[in-house]
């Protein structure tokens, strides 16, 4: 089935049709090198990417193979259609990440801060996301690195909820920790200004008639 999936994908260009002879192909043997590594490439770029990462998955995770699972879930972190199918995926790899211990710690730091981002982009609850990074971004994480995190995930965005505020409100103490008293300050600033804002919309619905 590997030679058929070569000839569909080299001759004919049929690259769906490649993906489904690798799979038929690892359900014969799962060991099959050219059916994994052509798959592994497919994973790496072009249209096809998730298609090929859905075969490999299930293989990785009978072979509790933790590297190249995380790499398949981070994609379906960046690539999955929904912002639920993301978030679920960074969940994942996140969780798996941080069960491999020293080996993978950094890289549970950089999932979890892909899921905070992704939920602020997709409006959704932080709360979760902003407790992970504390469980995974302890004592010993760089200061700077967690500013970063926090900072990129907040951007440029207006602080329109409680749970944005309490986001702005961790990236200025982040970057107070990390040495940017400059970029604390405008944070701080932020979150005070949408705080006054919010209060006077509140106060003005209050007494409307």
């Amino acid at each position: 089935m590997s030679r058929l999936g070569l000839l569909r994908m080299q001759r004919l260009r049929d690259t769906d049709g490649a993906i489904e002879a690798f799979d038929e192909a690892l359900a014969f043997d799962a060991a099959d090198k050219t059916a994994r590594s052509t798959l592994e490439k497919l994973t790496s770029l072009g249209d096809h990417r998730l298609q090929a990462a859905r075969v490999l998955e299930p293989v990785y995770r009978r072979e509790a193979a933790t590297g190249p699972l995380l790499k398949l879930l981070e994609l379906r972190g960046s690539l999955a259609a929904s912002v639920d199918d993301r978030l679920a995926a960074l969940r994942e790899a996140s969780d798996l990440a941080a069960g491999a211990g020293a080996a993978e710690a950094a890289r549970a730091v950089d999932v979890v801060g892909k899921g905070l981002a992704e939920a602020v982009t997709g409006e959704q609850p932080l709360r979760e996301w902003l407790e992970r990074l504390d469980r995974v971004a302890g004592s010993g994480t760089d200061p700077k690195k967690r500013a970063a995190i926090l900072g990129k995930a907040i951007g440029e965005r207006e602080v329109t909820s409680d749970e944005l505020a309490a986001l702005a409100k961790k990236a200025g103490e982040a970057h107070a920790a990390g040495g940017d008293v400059q970029g604390a300050i405008a944070l701080y600033r932020r979150r005070w200004h949408s705080s006054r804002t919010r209060g006077a919309a509140l106060a003005h619905r209050r007494s409307a008639p």
